[in-house]
């Protein structure tokens, strides 16, 4: 007997996106404040942000604490894009930054990481038609 995966095409709401960046290249990007702002959300070697699309907040942001920052990811990026129950609608690993994180003109190696005061993560560009060019695009590249 062989065994196959089909993909199955169905409309699903995508409620939060989950952000892993490399330890090292934000480390290497940040001040000493920043650092202490951004410590809470390093897990191994990366840092872990959880986005709710809904209003495009970190989860769990010190309110207050800003940051801006433009950094080189290349394709040492994980991205994960959960439904409201959080289960994994889409996981891209090891790939390009997603047009929908505002990489300005990187052309999928940079991410810009300006957050706001209340958690908000400004020019986060999460629409349907980003997410379906990215799947294309990741679609192609395998």
């Amino acid at each position: 007997m062989i065994k196959v995966v089909r993909t199955i095409e169905e409309e699903v709401e995508i409620y939060a996106l989950e952000v892993h960046l490399p330890a090292d290249e934000v480390e290497d990007n940040c001040n000493e404040n920043d650092l202490k702002t951004l410590s809470i959300f390093k897990k191994d070697d990366k840092y872990v942000f959880q986005v709710c699309l809904t209003n495009n907040k970190i989860s769990f942001w010190p309110v207050g604490s800003s940051i801006e920052h433009y950094y080189k990811i290349v394709d040492e990026g994980t991205y994960i894009l959960y439904d409201v129950k959080f289960n994994v609608i889409f996981k891209w690993d090891s790939t390009y930054v997603p047009c929908f994180l505002n990489h300005k003109d990187g052309g999928g190696d940079y991410l810009d990481f300006t957050i706001d005061i209340d958690g908000t993560w400004k020019g986060l560009n999460v629409t349907k038609e980003s997410i379906e060019k990215f799947i294309k695009i990741n679609k192609e590249d395998s």
